[in-house]
């Protein structure tokens, strides 16, 4: 299996900060085993949906300067809706570089459209 490091390489990223990208890799079951708290990606994650909806809303309004507010916004939501990031996250195997507690399966992970 590939590390978190040889996937982001082959992904052409070069991280400044390791740490954040095993940070937003971290499930929350690894919290409940090691007395953690913040020590996982769910502060990355709303940071990061954040962030994604004003990319995908910016590349829509720049593209599309005759829609209306309301075909933007329509627009902008099937982009960053759970179905189609699910998708992504499959084509990618992201789930592979999840790391989890024991109170969870890798199964577990690969078959979730939430982690």
């Amino acid at each position: 299996m590939k590390t978190l490091l040889q996937f982001l390489k082959e992904q052409k990223l070069q991280p400044k900060r390791i740490e954040l990208y095993e940070l937003a890799f971290t499930h929350t079951s690894v919290n409940y085993e090691h007395k953690g708290i913040g020590k996982d990606y769910e502060r990355l994650e709303f940071i990061g949906d954040a962030f994604l909806s004003m990319v995908v809303a910016d590349l829509v309004f720049r593209l599309h300067p005759e829609w209306s507010q309301g075909e933007l916004s329509k627009t902008r939501a099937k982009f960053v809706q759970t179905e189609n990031l699910v998708k992504i996250a499959k084509q990618l195997q992201l789930a592979d570089y999840v790391t989890i507690g024991h109170s969870i399966t890798r199964e577990g992970v690969s078959q979730s459209k939430k982690i």
